[in-house]
């Protein structure tokens, strides 16, 4: 299932009005895309009974890490399908997700032309550069956004009251996952929604079969880059405040209070050149 692309979001819109400022963007955003401080407190908590302090919060594979943010190395994919639909080149973080923290969000911070980048969960935190997909298991789910095409992994069931088209993650939005641990069924099946800028736009359905479920972000060409964040059980936590949003619409309103600014300037320097 593949949604075309269609309209732009606020981040885009500032990209395309003030040109060459994609790195002053990139700074806001992993400026305010991070973990509120009783956030953190609660991560180191639950950290230390769930994973090694030796090892890396990270098991990746073509992918630098620094800090939440991801960097995609890797050498790019034959685009959409290809056998293997995407490179398993990516990483996967090692806290699995719980009733405590049942999602995560990533925000894709910045791209070329060509860019894909998908998320998920996974059973286990090997990652193969050998194998495709997921890792070619069983329990797994998530979503492609292929250069603003959002592609589902064959378990998502799309809400047949939205349209298709409004489906599409480029450049500076929002996609989730979380999973609903309180809804499984009695043969162990899980459901998890799909969110794209905190809206829920499909739901998959997942057999863990006992085993933890880890998050998954995978990458389809060089120069990719995106923040990474898990969330708390809270819905009101989890549900993104668009506290993203509102800094960019902030910058933008400055950006075009600037610009009338120099545009008086201007003007008052042109009528001064006539008079003299």
């Amino acid at each position: 299932m593949a949604f075309p692309m269609s309209g732009t979001n606020k981040l885009e819109s500032v990209f395309k009005e003030t040109e060459g400022n994609r790195e002053l963007m990139g700074l806001i955003a992993g400026h305010v895309f991070k973990y509120k401080e009783s956030e953190v407190q609660q991560l180191r908590t639950d950290m230390k009974s769930q994973v090694d302090p030796h090892l890396s919060l990270w098991e990746s594979v073509g992918v630098e890490i620094k800090g939440h943010q991801l960097i995609y190395l890797g050498e790019p994919y034959e685009p959409l399908f290809s056998q293997p639909l995407l490179s398993s080149l990516g990483a996967i973080f090692r806290i699995p997700l719980t009733k405590k923290w049942p999602g995560f969000e990533v925000v894709i911070q910045n791209t070329g032309p060509e860019y894909c980048v998908a998320i998920g969960v996974l059973t286990t935190t090997r990652v193969s550069s050998q194998s495709s997909g997921f890792g070619g298991l069983q329990a797994d789910a998530g979503f492609v956004a292929d250069r603003g095409l959002i592609f589902d992994m064959n378990r998502i069931t799309w809400d047949d009251n939205k349209e298709c088209e409004e489906y599409v993650a480029k450049r500076g939005d929002l996609i989730g996952c979380k999973v609903l641990f309180d809804c499984q069924s009695n043969d162990g099946i899980l459901p998890m929604s799909i969110t794209l800028n905190s809206r829920v736009i499909g739901k998959a359905e997942i057999r863990p079969g006992g085993k933890d479920l880890f998050p998954f972000v995978s990458f389809g060409n060089e120069g990719t880059t995106v923040l990474f964040k898990l969330c708390p059980s809270s819905e009101e936590q989890f549900a993104h405040t668009d506290v993203l949003s509102e800094e960019i619409s902030d910058l933008k309103s400055e950006i075009s209070e600037l610009r009338s600014t120099m545009k008086v300037l201007l003007d008052a320097l042109a009528a001064s050149k006539k008079g003299n």
